[in-house]
């Protein structure tokens, strides 16, 4: 391909850009032999499954944008249902076409995959290493569901996939690059790693607290099961001086003004202001009651669609709607964090789902939440022991949860200059 005119010295024009003199622009389909998935039909028939095979019946949801390895599916094909399928091997790459589209994983596992899938075979190993391609085929997702077909979900096809362009590098260059940000890859999954444990940690250490406490040694047994002697069982209604859920009329979506709160708004114990609307200052003050209008210590709970998220309200000038019930704490007989960190424990929230009503979607009825029995201390020390532990616990999760942003800003920013070319490294040339 010729050089254009005002190109870096090194660097040649094509229609992919500027890329490095010695890299090529190819399709997949020159690289690999791509074939689409099949499925038994119906799909839902159970004799095409076994829970005592060891070939796997891949999903979408089975694979995942973190996953660069699939070890196992959560459902697994009988040899009738093989037979209707596409089998894979351990090693083959596999990419997603219908749905969540653009998101390949290489099988660690012997497998089939459905019609939602493609998987690339025979692969020209002088021309593409497999671990580079897969970095590759995520640096295109985006591209892949512009491509999206509409229907009942959206899907790409085989020959979209194949007639894909993408700059190749010269084999041992891609083994490089694909070695460094499999480096990075490894950082962000020992990260993630230890999140989870971390969150066993205190889901386990929530079980203990909120059953036997800090430094009790006798107990007594309650309808609840065994709680400290020094403990009570009492109704929500009682710590607290009201709970309530907000606004049912549709307010205005302004640009400036105070955040309106819905249940989607509540993720992860904290209000996400970056989803959160805002509406009218004026309205907010001359349309709203003191019961959509929470206040600083306030704790919000999810009521309708997705149950049972909490967090604690930590700036003034707020407003909720009616997906969220708002309950202000007696603080002279609870502290705050305690009963947050009670309500999202284990076992509590499995009683407020249980206690949920509607058929399609679950509603939590605030006259059935301030009725419900707790089991709770009445020292106020002991409480504020309990709610440090936790949040000592949530700072670790909240801490590694931001170094693991941060490795994967760094890891696409790196896969931008170096799978165009713009960074490239002496041992690669």
């Amino acid at each position: 391909m010729v050089v254009t005119q005002g190109t870096r010295e090194g660097y040649k024009m094509t229609e992919l850009g500027e890329i490095p003199i010695e890299w090529e622009v190819v399709n997949l389909e020159d690289l690999a032999d791509i074939n689409r998935g099949a499925s038994p039909r119906p799909i839902k028939d159970p004799k095409w499954f076994s829970e005592e095979s060891e070939i796997g019946w891949v999903r979408i949801a089975d694979v995942t944008k973190s996953k660069k390895y699939l070890r196992q599916t959560v459902q697994y094909l009988s040899d009738e249902g093989v037979l209707k399928s596409r089998y894979v091997k351990h090693g083959d790459l596999i990419m997603s076409i219908c749905g969540t589209i653009g998101r390949p994983v290489i099988l660690a596992m012997e497998a089939c995959i459905h019609d939602g899938f493609v998987v690339f075979n025979n692969m020209d190993v002088n021309k593409i290493d497999k671990n580079f391609l897969i970095y590759i085929l995520n640096s295109l997702e985006d591209y892949f569901k512009s491509q999206g077909q509409p229907g009942t979900q959206v899907n790409i096809n085989t020959s979209i996939v194949g007639k894909t362009s993408l700059a190749l590098p010269p084999i041992k260059e891609q083994q490089k690059i694909a070695e460094i940000l499999f480096t990075v890859d490894e950082q962000i999954e020992n990260t993630d790693k230890i999140i989870e444990k971390t969150k066993e940690l205190k889901k386990g250490l929530m079980q203990q607290l909120f059953t036997r406490g800090i430094g009790h040694t006798e107990f007594k047994n309650t309808e609840l099961g065994k709680i400290p002697k020094e403990w009570t069982l009492i109704k929500l209604e009682q710590i607290t001086e009201r709970i309530t859920y907000g606004f049912t009329n549709p307010m205005p979506t302004t640009e400036k003004g105070p955040f309106m709160i819905t249940a989607k708004d509540i993720i992860n114990g904290r209000i996400n202001y970056i989803t959160a609307r805002k509406t009218d200052e004026q309205k907010y003050k001359q349309e709203l009651t003191p019961k959509s209008r929470p206040e600083i210590n306030d704790i919000l709970i999810t009521k309708d669609g997705t149950l049972g998220r909490l967090a604690i309200v930590d700036k003034e000038n707020i407003c909720i709607n009616q997906s969220v019930a708002s309950i202000k704490v007696n603080e002279t007989l609870v502290f705050v964090k305690y009963l947050f960190y009670l309500m999202d424990s284990p076992t509590i929230q499995s009683r407020i789902l249980f206690d949920a009503g509607g058929s399609t979607i679950k509603h939590i009825y605030i006259s059935k939440l301030a009725q419900m029995i707790i089991p709770i201390s009445m020292s106020l020390e002991e409480q504020q022991k309990i709610a440090e532990i936790l949040t000592t616990l949530d700072n670790h999760i909240e801490f590694y949860e931001q170094e693991k942003e941060k490795y994967s800003e760094f890891k696409k920013g790196l896969m931008q200059q170096l799978l165009t070319g713009n960074i490239r490294m002496n041992s690669m040339k």
